[in-house]
Formats: structure tokens, C-alpha cells, sequence
């Protein structure tokens, strides 16, 4: 009975905090949708000025012509009043026109502009109210979490059984998508460092081919071989960086030996002038090309990897705080049953299914009832003292 204990020992404190709860339960999702409105309303002005200026320029192009067509009547026109009549005529009603427009667009900028300050008093609002619940609903899970953590609370109540397996569930995922993330980001890390490898050997490879099909003979072969050790221990460095990537993330695929025909001294000039050795090399160089198009690819697989495990982890992230709703909700009703000296129902509702829990009858506490007709709202929230019950902490 320590939970059922501790329900009733907290059981003012927690009257206190939901009926403020309550009273501010809508407005997160008020304030998301205020939000929202105001970002609307801030385009919807942004246009109407860009309309107004477009309508203003035109308001002024139409009065310089009704002007020009006004001087020339006065000044040039002698006999022909009546065709440069009718025009000013309608230059006249094409300015009024365009002025009428530009005042009406004017006076629609004007309500939206007053729409967006109220809209923005009341987000405000809507934020001093959020700043309220944000820590009421913090001290409930709080209490939540220290009653409802009792060794006995599931004996008690196992009702909650299902919710607690849920919320568990859903933080044991969130966690596992948050290591295979960081995995991978350390795995595309890895990648790009082996990409850099391979790219270096080649460049060796290709000076080595370069200085021989330029210079050729004996000569020339120290050289060569300095460059192709050089590739040699770039394709090592490669091959350990994609190793190190598959242990960190297991779906990379493994690299292939990058064999380099290494170790060249100048006493391996003639045998280099073998056209099948100079194949070998050059073959060596494709495999290689080959595997740098195969690092890109698991690159890109990776990357790919991390953007999917990111809308999985804010996935997560949706299922638990429904879980944890879902718990809230679940710890609640057992709450209110229990001050109230009510019994609990035998079965529960999760997610619109019957989970077969039998209920727990609380009837047979006789001072439940006093206990709640006690409660007074309207006081002071203040967390009460847990000494006279014993509570996990």
C-alpha cells in the first residue's frame, strides 16, 4: 500500500497543480498555431507592400501622362480638341483608376498590419501562459515519478503495466537510433579519411607511370619505386580506415586488397621493361579506381544512412512523449480513483485496444473520501514534505 500511501499523503499538492494545469492545457498547441498565423500574416504584408509599390509606380506613370497629354492640348493642338479631349479623358480615368487601387491596397496593408500587432500581443499571451505550464507539468511528472516508483506500485496497480512497458520501449529505441547516428557519423568520418587514401595512391601510381613512360629504362627505376612504396602504404592506410568504418557501422562493405606492385629498386629495370609487369601495375591501378568508386559509394550509402536515422530519431522522439502521455494519463486516472475511493476499471484502453488487466478496488480506505472533499483549490502550489511517506527517489 506505500503508493496508494503516498496518492493520499500528496494528494492537496497534486489537486493544486492539475486544476492550474488544466486551466493552461491548450496553449502549447495554441501557441504553435499562433505561431504559425503570425508567419502567414508576416508574408501576406511583405506582399501587399511589394503590390503597393508596383501600384505606385504605375499611379505615377499615369499621372505623368495625363499631364503631357494636358500641355499639349493647351499648347499644340488647334482644331483637333475633340480626339485629344477624349484621350486626357481617358488618361484621366486610367490615373484615378490606378489610384483608387493603390489607396485600396494601401488600406488592405493597413488591416493586415493591425491583424499581425494583435496577433503578435496575443503569441505573448500565449507564451507567458506556456512559461507557466512548462514547469507545472515538470513538478507533476516529478511526483508522478516519485510516487508511482514505489516496489509495490504494479502489484498495486497494474494497470500501468502496459503504459510503463511502452514509454520504456519507446526511450530504449530513441537510444539505440541515437548510437547507430553517432556510429555512422564516426563510420562516414572514417570514409572520407579513406577516400583521401586511395585518391594519394593513385596520384603515386600515376607519377610512377608518368616518370617511366617518359623516361623509361634503369635509370629511372629508383624513382619509380619510391612512388609506388608511397601508394603502397596510402592503399595499407585505406584498407585499415574502411576496416575501422565496417566495425562501426557493420552494413559498409569490405575492401578488397589493394595490391601495389612495391618494393622496386633499380635492379628491376629490365624486368619492368616487360610489358606484362607494366600491365600488372596499370592493372592494379584500375582494381584501385575501382575501390575509390566503391568508397564513394558507401559515402553516399552512409550519408544516406544518417539523414534516415535523423527522421527516425525525431520519430522517436513523437513516440515518446505520447508514451509518456499516454503514462500521465494512465497515473492520473489512478490518482483520482484512489482520492476519490472509487474502483478502478478492470480493463484499460491503450491506443483504442483492450489490454485484460484486472482492476484494483480502493473502496476500502475510509478516509479517501475525507480526503478529498478536503481539497480547496485556488492555493499556493508548493510541493508538500514526503517524510510521513516513504518515497523512491
Amino acid at each position: 500500500m506505500a503508493t496508494t500511501n503516498a496518492i493520499l499523503s500528496n494528494a492537496r499538492y497534486h489537486a493544486q497543480l492539475v486544476e492550474r494545469l488544466d486551466s493552461l492545457q491548450s496553449a502549447p498547441e495554441a501557441l504553435e498555431k499562433q505561431a504559425k498565423s503570425i508567419a502567414e500574416l508576416q508574408s501576406q504584408v511583405e506582399k501587399a507592400k511589394q503590390r503597393i509599390e508596383e501600384l505606385r509606380q504605375k499611379t505615377t506613370e499615369k499621372k505623368k501622362q495625363k499631364n503631357s497629354s494636358v500641355k499639349k492640348i493647351a499648347n499644340k493642338v488647334i482644331g483637333r480638341e475633340e480626339k485629344f479631349t477624349t484621350k486626357v479623358e481617358k488618361e484621366e480615368r486610367e490615373y484615378v483608376e490606378a489610384l483608387e487601387t493603390e489607396v485600396q491596397e494601401r488600406g488592405r496593408l493597413s488591416t493586415l498590419e493591425n491583424t499581425l500587432t494583435e496577433a503578435k500581443r496575443v503569441n505573448l499571451h500565449l507564451e507567458s501562459q506556456v512559461e507557466k505550464f512548462s514547469p507545472l507539468q515538470k513538478d507533476l511528472s516529478s511526483l508522478y515519478s516519485r510516487v508511482f516508483t514505489q516496489p509495490t506500485t504494479l502489484v498495486e496497480f497494474p494497470q500501468l503495466t502496459e503504459a510503463e512497458i511502452r514509454l520504456k520501449t519507446a526511450q530504449y529505441t530513441q537510444s539505440s537510433i541515437q548510437e547507430q547516428s553517432k556510429a555512422n557519423e564516426h563510420a562516414a568520418k572514417l570514409l572520407g579519411e579513406a577516400e583521401e587514401q586511395v585518391r594519394v595512391c593513385l596520384v603515386f601510381i600515376d607519377e610512377g607511370l608518368t616518370q617511366y613512360g617518359t623516361w623509361g629504362g634503369k635509370d629511372v627505376m629508383a624513382e619509380i619505386g619510391r612512388e609506388l612504396r608511397s601508394a603502397k602504404r596510402a592503399a595499407l592506410k585505406a584498407e585499415e580506415l574502411i576496416a575501422q568504418a565496417k566495425r562501426s557501422e557493420p552494413q559498409i562493405e569490405s575492401l578488397s586488397p589493394l595490391v601495389i606492385l612495391g618494393n622496386t629498386t633499380s635492379e628491376d629495370g629490365a624486368k619492368l621493361l616487360n610489358s606484362t609487369l607494366l600491365a600488372q601495375i596499370n592493372n592494379n591501378r584500375n582494381d584501385i579506381v575501382f575501390a575509390q568508386e566503391m568508397v564513394k559509394s558507401e559515402i553516399r550509402a552512409t550519408a544516406s544512412r544518417i539523414e534516415k536515422l535523423k527522421t527516425d530519431l525525431v520519430e522517436a522522439g513523437g513516440f515518446i512523449r505520447k508514451a509518456e502521455k499516454e503514462l500521465q494519463s494512465a497515473r492520473r486516472e489512478v490518482w483520482d480513483a484512489v482520492v476519490s475511493g472509487q474502483s478502478l476499471p478492470s480493463r484499460t484502453m491503450i491506443d483504442g485496444r483492450e489490454a485484460g488487466i484486472n482492476g484494483t478496488e480502493i473502496t476500502g480506505n475510509p478516509n479517501a473520501r475525507a480526503r478529498m472533499d478536503s481539497l480547496r483549490p485556488g492555493l499556493p502550489v508548493s510541493p508538500p514534505s514526503y517524510d510521513s511517506v516513504p518515497i523512491a527517489v
